[in-house]
This record gives C-alpha cells, sequence and structure tokens, in this order.
C-alpha cells in the first residue's frame, strides 16, 4: 500500500495556489500533493503494524458492532468524525497520528482552542478509553463520541 510522501511544504503549496490562473490547473500540476488515504486501507495499515484485533477495537470503541466492521471492510466510507475519533482512540493512536488520519480522510483535525476538542485531545495524549473520554466530555455538558 502506497501512502503519499509529500514533496512540497504546505506554505509552498498555498503560494502556488495564489498565484495561479486557474484551480484546475493548479490541481492538475499539484495532484501528487494531494492526501489520498482510504479509511479502511489506513486503518488495516494501523492495525497491522500495532498488532490489533479487529475484536479489541470493536468492543473499546463502543460503538455499534456491525457498524465499526463496515468502516473497517470499507463498506462505509463516510463516517463520522467523532465515530472515527472513537476508533482512533480504540486504537490507541496519538495526537499526532489521529490529526493525521483526520487531515487525510478529509474531515476538520483536533482543535485546541475548542474546549470539547481540548478533551478529546487530552484524553488521546492519557491514552484514555472511549469511556473515559465519555465521561469528560459528559461532565463538561458536551456532546459524547457516538
Amino acid at each position: 500500500m502506497k501512502f503519499t510522501k509529500f514533496h512540497k511544504p504546505t506554505g509552498e503549496l498555498l503560494q502556488i495556489l495564489k498565484k495561479s490562473n486557474s484551480v484546475k490547473q493548479y490541481m492538475l500540476e499539484n495532484q501528487d500533493e494531494f492526501m489520498h488515504i482510504d479509511i479502511a486501507e489506513y486503518l488495516e495499515k494501523i492495525i497491522q503494524e500495532k498488532h490489533l484485533k479487529r475484536a479489541d477495537i470493536v468492543k473499546d470503541s463502543g460503538l455499534d458492532r456491525s457498524y465499526v466492521y463496515h468502516i473497517l471492510n470499507g463498506e462505509r466510507q463516510n463516517p463520522s468524525r467523532d465515530k472515527l475519533l472513537a476508533i482512533c482512540a480504540a486504537m490507541k493512536l496519538n495526537i499526532e497520528e489521529t490529526q493525521y488520519f483526520l487531515r487525510a480522510v478529509g474531515v476538520s483535525v483536533l482543535y485546541p482552542r475548542n474546549q470539547r476538542d481540548s478533551i478529546i485531545l487530552y484524553g488521546l495524549e492519557q491514552g484514555s478509553s472511549v469511556g473515559e473520554m465519555n465521561e469528560a466530555l459528559y461532565d463538561a455538558g458536551f456532546e459524547l463520541l457516538e
């Protein structure tokens, strides 16, 4: 499986985009710079690298069993950010791994100036379970990861 290795820094890409006469031309000339990650393929890569068991991920995510399997098998193409975060936490991904994954699949990264996101970021840093993160979210009056 090939994951994109970028050649140009993000700032340089932004400058090229600003100077482009056409967004279509920019996209064509820089197509190798865009993130292209299939959710199921990426998660499988992590499962293999970390020697994880799918059944443990399903259980630890706190999500519906069949829903998680559909995501892991590539049968569910656009899961919500919260479901992806629950899976990341169940897989014990750190902040950097989680942020990369979120960015790569096209959902917003966790933002430390957002209180709810800060709770999740803290939980990832501490290696908290989804249940522990949900408890902290509940105590602060925020929606749970579900």
